[in-house]
């Protein structure tokens, strides 16, 4: 049985993410490149490039696992395993905003009614769907959900490259500009 991709529009990975996190930050170019399967887009600017290895450890991690239901061990196993990038922007109101892709464990591009299902199933309010046509088609969503710190905005990206089902999420909570960050996502999108 195919299982559901974790989607790290986890709270997981913005909400306990603050000041510290310019220790850890790397640099990069201002494109996002990911080579396998391929998928490239610009960066906005003042966003860097990220590693997520150690937040895995963190309380934060522990209530998004909670939240969609896994156990902490399974939930890192699934961010280790589908993650491909990350990126993270400027601060907002004291967090910082994310872009993160992933593998979709997805071989055609799902429908906008089967991705309010799975977001639905991870506890997310879905407050719309739509296709676009840009790097091919993809299908955005948008949603958001409670946690401590307030109200986590994410959109999903969802697209195919080369065969393979790619998610690019963008997050932020309580603040951010997750709409400015998708268009320019969409806008530069590549598949080769």
């Amino acid at each position: 049985m195919r299982q559901a991709p974790v989607l790290v529009v986890l709270v997981a990975l913005l909400v306990g993410v603050s000041g510290g996190l310019g220790l850890r930050a790397a640099r990069a170019p201002h494109e996002l490149v990911v080579a396998d399967p391929p998928v490239r887009f610009e960066l906005p600017a003042g966003w860097h490039r990220y590693d997520r290895s150690g937040d895995l450890g963190e309380p934060y991690v522990r209530e998004a696992a909670a939240r969609q239901g896994f156990t902490m061990q399974d939930y890192v196993a699934k961010i280790r395993a589908s993650t491909l990038a990350t990126a993270v922007g400027p601060a907002s109101e004291g967090r910082y905003q994310s872009i993160d892709v992933q593998k979709g464990g997805f071989s055609r591009l799902p429908t906008t009614q089967e991705i309010t299902s799975q977001m639905t199933r991870l506890a997310m309010e879905v407050d719309s769907t739509h296709s676009v046509s840009t790097a091919g088609e993809v299908v955005v969503a948008q949603a958001h959900y409670p946690v401590a710190e307030g109200r986590a905005e994410t959109e999903v990206i969802h697209l195919l490259t080369h065969g393979e089902g790619v998610m690019i999420t963008v997050s932020a909570v309580g603040g951010g500009d997750v709409e400015a960050v998708v268009a320019q996502v969409l806008a530069t999108l590549r598949t080769t």
